[in-house]
């Protein structure tokens, strides 16, 4: 695995567009050590910030929100965001097929491309039960990737990214990330966790929404700044289904508006 690797691992898989706004390395500390941060033990972070929690959303037990959060990594950067805890199941590698545990082991302790493009194909490689989407359906596909965790002992996390184009609205971008974690990330003491990370002075909120289905998920509308190519803001779910992490991510270079649509349209289309 590679320092970028581990340092995404260890960050909880932060939307990198975000990391790469503030010049900083991939790596945060909010708090309390996260189960990979040993993995880049050799980093020299520095915590200072006010922590707070608010209670279960989006299937998660607990939203701690920080600010201030400062890491030393050459140069000190400081970071606003929040930290997801909880929500996930872990799937026992007995029931991973052959496939899997093969490419694990040609591939332990490291992330590799896996040849799955759809997701369909998702769930026939991983086994897994995949929710249906109205809506996502509706919209031209414009990439799928599929990656595979390992560690020493066999897979550690299944994930894959889909994008997404609209037909009716021009310039409308959406994203979905779907994280499956083995029983391999499983330790007692030592919960899970996923943060969002954004450069000190981005303007963000959140809020709780609940979908028709029950669906609930935690969402964040983030002023992005002005050359940013997505536009000038983006609009993201985290939620937890069925025991799996998704992120649903929308923007728009036309009209902001729309990417609150387009998320708030994805979780309606989510059968559960």
């Amino acid at each position: 695995m590679t320092q970028q690797e581990r340092l995404q691992e260890a960050l909880g898989y932060v939307d990198p567009a975000l990391v790469e706004a503030a010049d900083c390395p991939r790596r945060r500390r909010p708090l309390r050590l996260g189960r990979l941060a040993l993995a880049a033990a050799c980093l020299c972070a520095a915590l200072l910030g006010t922590v707070w929690a608010a209670g279960l959303t989006g299937g998660f037990r607990l939203v701690e929100f920080f600010e201030g959060l400062r890491l030393e990594h050459g140069e000190e950067c400081v970071y606003d965001g929040y930290t997801l805890w909880g929500g996930v199941t872990f799937t026992a590698l007995e029931d991973l097929p052959q496939e899997v545990l093969d490419t694990a082991k040609a591939h332990h302790a490291s992330t590799v491309a896996v040849d799955v493009h759809s997701w369909s194909e998702a769930e026939e490689y991983f086994a897994l039960d995949l929710p249906e989407n109205e809506y996502l359906d509706g919209l031209i596909p414009s990439g799928f990737r599929s990656q595979l965790s390992s560690d020493q002992a066999g897979p550690t996390l299944l994930e894959c990214q889909a994008s997404y184009r609209s037909r009716q609205t021009p310039g409308l971008r959406v994203k979905v990330r779907m994280m499956a974690y083995t029983e391999r990330m499983y330790r007692p003491d030592d919960e899970l966790s996923i943060s969002a990370l954004f450069p000190e002075g981005t303007e963000f909120t959140t809020q709780g929404y609940t979908a028709a289905s029950g669906l609930e998920a935690l969402v964040t509308t983030v002023e992005l700044p002005s050359d940013d190519p997505r536009g000038s803001r983006m609009v993201r779910a985290d939620f937890a289904l069925s025991g799996v992490w998704y992120q649903v991510e929308a923007s728009s270079g036309i009209e902001p508006d729309q990417a609150l649509e387009a998320v708030e349209a994805v979780l309606e289309g989510f059968e559960r």
